[in-house]
């Protein structure tokens, strides 16, 4: 079982939005999310009543969601058809321009909501077209027509602020629950009734948990993976950290695909023996995952530079092995490896200073900026022949 709470807020909006449009209406969304390897971009799209997802990895494509993503105190906006098309960015990579047009023309309705995982907007489009009429914001006098738009978007986007704020009170609640588990686990010789209770529920939580993992590796991979019974209670005996389990799941899910895909079966068995805990198998305090880009203001400038080293390792190491110099192959080749939106995150929120490192210190990244397209485009132009 998943819950709502527990989706990345971009996918809570989306879901809800669907549900309150009649069938004509076709959205786009752009949101960000916290994965196993750090932040990642998606891109949610419905139409003709399908819904597609795509995680983006393009760095050009990430450069403009970047920009486009970046946080304004704008919360709604109506703009042109045309702007929601451009704004489709695997389709066209160009970044949009507004036209002044009449009013009636700019029926597609742009909403923004503050990402909890980073610094800036999650990001939907709301294409009504000639829905416009079913909500009566077609026809009549052009300033009434603007009136009720205003009114319309502001009312929408306090309702969807209302339901984030409450999927996130269920989400603390949840989360204060497993919580208590573990605390109660600890204590299991003072309240042994009680503990069993909680045990019971903690170990429903871990198993839901991996089933969901191998469920989404299942479908990716087109096999079906099924835990065995001293699978499950392997699993119901982990007493880490929840995303620690997580890795420890989906690394047994591959073991047991890659052991198992010459012999041309569909529904394949993991054993415990896939299964792997560390050597130690307690409660973890929560710790910030390793390769998230986070700079404390004291020696950011020192931080800055030994990531821009990290790169350059990279990508003189995906030259070496003639590999494709891009965002998600330099991310993989990293140690901790990172993401491809990480990269750009980090290229993105540090541009001063990283142009002033390299001005300084034209030699300690000089393969990456001649070679790494999304380092470079952060650059000022003519930049390498003035230092050189």
């Amino acid at each position: 079982m998943k819950y709502t709470f527990t989706q990345p807020q971009g996918i809570i909006i989306f879901k809800h939005l669907i549900s309150v449009f009649p069938v004509g209406v076709n959205m786009l969304t752009y949101f960000s999310s916290k994965g196993k390897s750090g932040l990642q971009i998606f891109k949610y799209e419905y139409k003709n009543e399908k819904i597609t997802e795509t995680e983006i990895i393009d760095d050009d494509i990430l450069q403009s969601i970047y920009k486009l993503r970046a946080h304004r105190k704008t919360d709604y906006s109506w703009v042109l058809n045309e702007e929601f098309r451009e704004s489709n960015f695997s389709e066209k990579k160009a970044v949009y321009q507004l036209k002044i047009n009449d009013e009636t023309q700019h029926s597609t309705l742009l909403m923004r909501f503050r990402s909890p995982y980073d610094e800036d907007d999650d990001v939907i489009y709301i294409s009504l077209g000639d829905e416009m009429k079913f909500f009566g914001l077609d026809g009549g006098e052009i300033k009434l027509i603007t009136h009720t738009k205003t009114v319309f978007a502001k009312t929408l986007h306090k309702n969807i602020s209302e339901i984030i704020k409450s999927e996130a009170k269920n989400l603390k609640k949840h989360l204060s629950f497993l919580d208590q588990v573990r605390a109660s686990l600890d204590i299991s010789q003072k309240k042994e009734d009680e503990t069993d209770y909680y045990k019971e529920k903690y170990e429903t939580v871990l198993l839901d948990i991996a089933k969901r993992i191998i469920h989404d590796f299942s479908k990716k991979h087109d096999v079906d993976i099924v835990l065995t019974t001293k699978s499950e209670n392997k699993i119901k005996q982990y007493t880490g950290d929840i995303s620690v389990l997580e890795n420890i799941i989906l690394k047994a899910s591959g073991t047991t695909y890659d052991i198992n895909s010459f012999s041309g079966k569909n529904f394949i068995t993991l054993e415990p023996e896939y299964i792997i805990f560390p050597d130690y198998n307690i409660i973890q305090p929560e710790l910030k995952h390793e390769n998230e880009i986070i700079l404390s203001k004291e020696n950011s400038d020192y931080k800055i530079t030994g990531k821009l080293k990290e790169i350059e390792k990279a990508v003189r190491k995906l030259s070496a092995n003639n590999e494709k110099i891009i965002g998600k192959n330099v991310g993989k080749a990293m140690v901790p490896p990172i993401t491809a939106p990480a990269i750009t995150e980090f290229l993105s929120k540090h541009r001063d200073k990283i142009i002033k490192i390299i001005s300084d210190n034209p030699t300690l990244c000089s393969e990456a900026v001649d070679k790494f397209k999304s380092l470079n485009n952060i650059l000022p132009h003519n930049f390498l022949s003035k230092i050189s």
